[in-house]
């Protein structure tokens, strides 16, 4: 995506809308199947359509679209595994139809957005503690907009324009609120900035400007990301050899593409690796190393690694034991029994997963409440 070549005097805040097709076709996605009488407001119908709405909006975004700029069909919306999941009660739903007005409600309220006169309007910064507080000097009873002083700090070090508070405010508000609005708060973990040096990862393939601490960085919203260093999505990204830090979202579709693309590049690229993290849901592993049944059936992203011939060692990290980084948080979380994937065609590459892993036990023993940087 092209960008201004003088954005300080050329930054368009009216470029903030929602290229969505009306409601007419949102209709069309779901089947008649949902019970008239339910309705939207019922707890099932709510629970769907947010997990649909922050879900495959965020991802669709990631696979490198912008719904800023992109239409954005109503199929893309809703996956066959959403239908699977919401209409698994046939004793709740039945023949019907699914009333969208909290998915209309939602992407009106973005598209209306909080940005259409964004220039003109001073953003108004408190310090709290540990956290920031953004808001619009012409909307100052909404809500504000919240990132820790880690991300702050962060994303004020890799402003590539002429320091000004002002500006630099705007674009942080404006990302701020991309990420925000379309529900991708959840997005703030990685692996541990300390075992992302040591792994000697150059680049970040999945981030953002306030969740990473590499120099280089892929990021979904390029068009106002470049301007803190942002290389782009990494579904555009093209490889070079060298060492990439793989850690996607953890969603189906995000995985199995982000795989896929890692191997392709691993088939054409010499001497390049990625050092990957994915969930432990294949059913092998859950029942080889006694962890809670996530789900049955075949995990995809893991399966094509294994089939690969690139993967040169992988270790299951334990979800208490190996927390990920929460950059607004300040603190590490577990999130979940997490495969370490080194996937490789550098035969001078020395570094096994087992050597991530402990050094990885090694960093959150040092520091265990925070970055540790």
């Amino acid at each position: 995506m092209e960008h201004p070549d003088n954005p300080e005097d050329d930054i368009d805040f009216e470029m903030e809308h929602w290229k969505l097709d009306k409601l007419t076709i949102l209709r069309n996605i779901i089947p008649k199947r949902v019970e008239k009488q339910v309705g939207y407001e019922h707890p099932k119908i709510q629970t769907f359509l947010k997990r649909a709405f922050t879900r495959n909006i965020f991802n669709i975004v990631r696979l490198g679209k912008s719904p800023f700029h992109d239409l954005i069909f109503a199929q893309e919306l809703i996956t066959k595994e959403d239908e699977r999941d919401l209409f698994s009660n046939p004793t709740v739903f039945k023949d019907g139809e699914l009333d969208w007005k909290w998915l209309d409600k939602k992407l009106k309220m973005i598209h209306e957005g909080p940005f259409e006169k964004l220039k003109s309007v001073p953003i108004h910064i408190k310090f709290d503690g540990k956290y920031v507080n953004m808001t619009r000097g012409d909307l100052v009873k909404e809500k504000p907009i919240k990132i820790s002083i880690v991300q702050y700090n962060r994303a004020k070090s890799i402003f590539t324009l002429k320091m000004n508070l002002d500006l630099f405010h705007k674009y942080l508000f404006l990302i701020s609120s991309r990420y925000a609005k379309i529900g991708s708060t959840n997005n703030h973990c990685s692996m541990p900035p300390r075992v992302i040096d040591f792994t000697m990862s150059k680049m970040e393939l999945f981030g953002s400007p306030i969740n990473t601490c590499s120099q280089q960085y892929c990021s979904p919203f390029y068009d106002i990301e470049y301007i803190f260093g942002s290389a782009g999505t990494f579904f555009n990204f093209e490889f070079s050899p060298g060492v990439y830090s793989l850690d996607p979202p953890y969603d189906d579709t995000i995985m199995t593409e982000a795989i896929k693309r890692a191997i392709e590049a691993l088939e054409n690229i010499k001497e390049i690796t990625f050092i990957c993290c994915i969930p432990v849901w294949d059913e092998v592993s859950q029942k080889k190393y006694n962890l809670p049944l996530h789900r049955k059936g075949d995990f995809k992203a893991f399966e094509l690694a294994e089939q690969s011939g690139f993967l040169s060692s992988n270790e299951v990290l334990d979800r208490s034991e190996h927390p990920f980084y929460h950059y607004f948080l300040d603190q590490y979380i577990g999130v979940s029994h997490t495969h370490l994937l080194v996937l490789s065609n550098n035969n001078n590459y020395q570094l096994t997963a087992r050597d991530i892993k402990d050094k990885w036990t090694e960093i959150v023993k040092e520091s265990p409440r925070n970055i540790g940087r």
